[in-house]
């Protein structure tokens, strides 16, 4: 009884709905006068594409996963289901797998000037979860001759977090408890109160603040997308009617969204699509099917 009562109860909850945009919807990308790449994860792999819709190209395949990329795009670190790593040189290129790695990488970390990978690692899963043992050992490859030397263990944490300073002569590591700097030549450690984000080195990209006007972009709940010009001045953008959450529906309206590089146009995943909005006309246009995006 208590099986069909929970049975009754999950399919007679009502189903959700994403809305829809109410701006003016363009049937192509004509509107868009700009040749911004950006990089859509799709149920095929990642797509880099032009937010004008042209110059479409395959990065990789839906068997493998997004890691950490270099700043010029020269090397790129992929994972698979099996938690293998994989070394791309440049999008598209020859992969190469990490043995030293197999099944046990997890955070990923390319130094800023592309020559040196730093990875941490998880305990092994293929043992018997009493048997299985972390540490906070790092690897280092060498990203030419992928040459692996190791930063032996201090503890027993896992590094689930691992990013390289912004000048790349530290390393910045997060375990379950604690926050780390890493000397990678000598592998001193010095524990920090709080994770350092604002040193680390990012190569993704998905600005919500212009940097030439100071414009915002900031999610009006499930209703869209505002731009915040100072601290009065509000302005729809990307509007939104009719979204209505079904049962444990806790998924944002919008996914990620950001402005191109002029400002001119924002980057935005709804219902399943990457769209193009203009900022100036408010006119919106769909890119491409996919979920997550970025740009550099």
């Amino acid at each position: 009884m208590a099986g069909l009562l929970v049975s009754t109860f999950l399919t007679g909850c009502p189903a959700g709905s994403s809305g829809q945009i109410t701006n003016e919807q363009a049937d192509n990308l004509d509107f868009v006068d700009e040749k911004q790449v950006v990089f859509v994860e799709t149920d095929g792999g990642l797509i880099r594409i032009q937010v004008d819709g042209t110059e479409k190209r395959k990065i990789y395949g839906s068997e493998y996963s997004f890691q950490a990329v270099a700043s010029d795009q020269s090397l790129w670190a992929l994972g698979d289901s099996e938690s293998n790593l994989f070394l791309m040189y440049g999008p598209g290129g020859e992969l190469h797998r990490v043995s030293q790695l197999d099944k046990r990488s997890s955070s990923v970390a390319i130094s800023p000037d592309g020559l040196r990978v730093a990875v941490s690692r998880h305990a092994n899963f293929d043992l018997a979860q009493s048997a299985r043992i972390n540490d906070d050992r790092i690897y280092l490859i060498d990203a030419q001759s992928r040459e692996v030397t190791q930063l032996k263990p201090t503890s027993a944490e896992w590094l689930t977090r691992l990013d390289w300073s912004k000048d790349g002569t530290a390393l910045y590591g997060s375990s379950h408890d604690r926050n780390f700097r890493i000397d990678p030549l000598s592998n001193a450690r010095e524990t920090l109160a709080t994770f350092p984000v604002d040193d680390t080195h990012v190569t993704r990209k998905a600005p919500r603040e212009c940097a030439a006007t100071g414009a915002r972009l900031v999610m009006r709940n499930d209703e869209g997308v505002d731009i915040h010009r100072g601290e009065d001045e509000v302005e729809r953008l990307v509007v939104i009617e009719g979204r209505e959450r079904g049962f444990h529906d806790y998924q944002a309206s919008v996914g990620n969204f950001f402005f191109t590089e002029s400002c001119n146009y924002v980057v935005f995943v709804f219902d399943g699509a990457v769209w193009l909005a203009d900022v100036k006309t408010k006119v919106v246009g769909r890119l491409i099917e996919g979920g997550r995006t970025w740009r550099f």
